[in-house]
């Protein structure tokens, strides 16, 4: 049977009714989310979890992370709920930031937020034996290179700019750009392969896709007249060499990072 994976985003989640997990489940499918700030949380004999209570107890056994089965929401969805204890420092960045907003709105920061506020709090129905707490973590992280898709489409690439024109210039139009699109991913895809068999570095997809947009012309050129193909890789290549790497971010992994220590290095 075919299985369907979903990473959800935390807002869709404002409401209990807004996430069914029980729908996903009887479709065969799987769901990782954030869990929101408001959905309400209880343990397994239904009694609603005090996240204050939990941090004074994760932080005097020195324990960084739970997984347990909880219950969201008014109806109650049966759900399994990790939580990852965060670094004090980021802890007060979160209170720092929510305080401000809530002065300018006049309100209180409410002790509730300032329970969940030590933690990130992901929920999943995966069974498991099927992914660790850790692994869910890092997939829920992986969800951002979607956006950064179609973020480079719009901002780099101008794919929604388009002018006034009929349903059929439209389409061809489309196609193009898709076109044009599929051309630059297989190329900086064998580049950052490539680079990364020999270097041991990752090319950013932002910056290699900023450059060939640049010299979009050159490559026109280059598909007209066949035999400069060869030349034009080249100098993209030799391009993407120089301040085309990605930039590590302090005590964070980026998606090529995760993706080999979850799939490329695993016995399964």
């Amino acid at each position: 049977m075919k299985t369907t994976f979903y990473i959800r985003r935390r807002r869709s989640l404002r409401r209990a009714s807004a996430a069914p997990i029980e729908v996903y489940a009887q479709r065969g499918a799987f769901i990782i989310s954030r869990l929101y700030q408001t959905a309400i949380v209880y343990d397994q004999k239904k009694i609603r979890i005090d996240f204050q209570k939990i941090y004074h107890q994760m932080t005097e056994k020195q324990v960084k992370y739970q997984d347990i089965d909880v219950y969201i929401g008014s109806d109650k969805q049966p759900v399994r709920l990790i939580i990852e204890l965060l670094p004090e420092p980021i802890y007060q960045k979160r209170i720092s930031q929510r305080n401000k907003e809530n002065k300018s709105r006049g309100y209180n920061t409410s002790n509730e937020f300032k329970g969940r506020a030590h933690f990130n709090l992901f929920i999943s129905n995966i069974p498991r034996p099927n992914c660790s707490w850790d692994t869910i973590s890092k997939l829920y992280r992986i969800r951002w290179q979607i956006e950064l898709v179609f973020k480079i489409w719009k901002s780099i690439l101008n794919i929604d700019k388009l002018k006034k024109c009929s349903n059929e210039r439209f389409l061809a139009m489309l196609y193009t750009k898709l076109l044009w699109i599929f051309i630059n991913w297989k190329i900086i895809s064998d580049c950052r392969n490539y680079f990364y068999l020999s270097d041991h570095k990752i090319l950013s997809l932002t910056k290699c896709f900023q450059t060939l947009g640049e010299n979009s012309k050159k490559l026109r050129s280059a598909l007209i007249a066949a035999h400069h193909i060869d030349i034009y890789l080249l100098d993209m290549m030799c391009k993407m060499k120089t301040g085309h790497w990605m930039e590590k971010r302090k005590n964070r992994q980026n998606f090529e990072e995760i993706i080999v220590i979850i799939f490329c290095k695993s016995d399964k």
